[in-house]
């Protein structure tokens, strides 16, 4: 109750259906903060209708082949970036709940992801979408440690710091959004190298991510 009462707070109404998360899906992401790591969430598995999803998964998860030998299977992340988005707000709502990225953090994120999408368009969505994933996963750690270090060597030698150990993946998402160089490397100068034809984007992804390809050809996002 506390959960949906801090949501309502924030966001003015209760959770819809399409960015409703599952007790599941709280309790998985509940733990990994608790433990201290980044709340990294995968999209391939997580999104909005977390009972449907995880039946889909289930399934999809593993199949046999024609000798009758069973395999594991890949899922995919999503093929376009309004995939993404539905995903993401389903860890918004999640990270609201939790009482642990406030809300004007969560859009700022959503708002660079959507604007880099509209900027260079469709055609280079598996590109954005593995330095989104590299982001959440990598970058986000990373920078944590290092706004945590600057913090206490800043409170050590009696200076104001503004990074709150209590609340430290708000300062995270905020910074990781400004870090110009790291997605000029990791995505704005391979995307311009793939849309001016100098490179392949296949020569740009690796298999560290990979997406629906059946969605990977839906048009430029223009919600809101």
């Amino acid at each position: 109750q506390q959960m949906y009462s801090r949501y309502i707070k924030a966001m003015d109404e209760k959770p819809g259906e399409d960015v409703a998360v599952t007790s599941e899906q709280l309790t998985a992401l509940k733990h990994v903060l608790d433990t201290g790591r980044c709340p990294y969430a995968d999209f391939a598995v997580f999104g909005p209708h977390g009972i449907r999803l995880m039946k889909k998964n289930a399934c999809a998860g593993a199949q046999f082949d024609a000798r009758g030998v069973l395999h594991d299977v890949e899922i995919f992340g999503p093929g376009s970036v309004e995939e993404w988005v539905k995903s993401y707000d389903c860890l918004t709502t999640a990270m609201i709940m939790l009482g642990a990225i406030s809300r004007p953090r969560l859009a700022m994120y959503r708002k660079h992801i959507l604007k880099l999408a509209t900027q260079f368009g469709h055609g280079v969505w598996h590109l954005l979408y593995q330095a989104d994933v590299r982001c959440r996963q990598e970058l986000m750690e990373s920078t944590k440690y290092a706004l945590q270090e600057e913090h206490n060597t800043a409170i050590a030698q009696g200076r104001i710091s503004h990074f709150d150990p209590n609340l430290p993946w708000d300062s995270v998402w905020e910074k990781v959004c400004t870090n110009s160089h790291w997605w000029n490397e990791q995505f704005e100068r391979p995307a311009f190298l793939v849309l001016t034809r100098t490179a392949r984007l296949d020569s740009m992804v690796e298999e560290d991510v990979s997406i629906e390809s059946s969605r990977a050809n839906a048009s430029t996002y223009n919600g809101p």
